[in-house]
């Protein structure tokens, strides 16, 4: 179990889960509202790509590409 942020629309912060077949992010919040949460499940076959990320100049994130989209975690602690 990992706190970090999820770059949605704003960073939502949750943490992320490392399971033996998926990656799992939770958060209490949503980019649309911020009331409500927010649950990524990403199963490990659908990843293409993970690549380290920089931040606000601060190297602490990583982006996930998928078949289908790119995922930015950061703030990791």
């Amino acid at each position: 179990i990992y706190n970090c942020s999820y770059d949605d629309s704003i960073l939502l912060q949750g943490k992320i889960y490392l399971t033996t077949t998926k990656l799992v992010f939770y958060s209490w919040f949503n980019g649309s509202t911020l009331f409500g949460k927010t649950l990524l499940e990403l199963p490990y076959s659908d990843v293409i790509e993970i690549n380290k990320k920089s931040y606000l100049m601060i190297d602490n994130g990583i982006c996930l590409k998928t078949k289908k989209t790119k995922l930015n975690f950061h703030s990791f602690g």
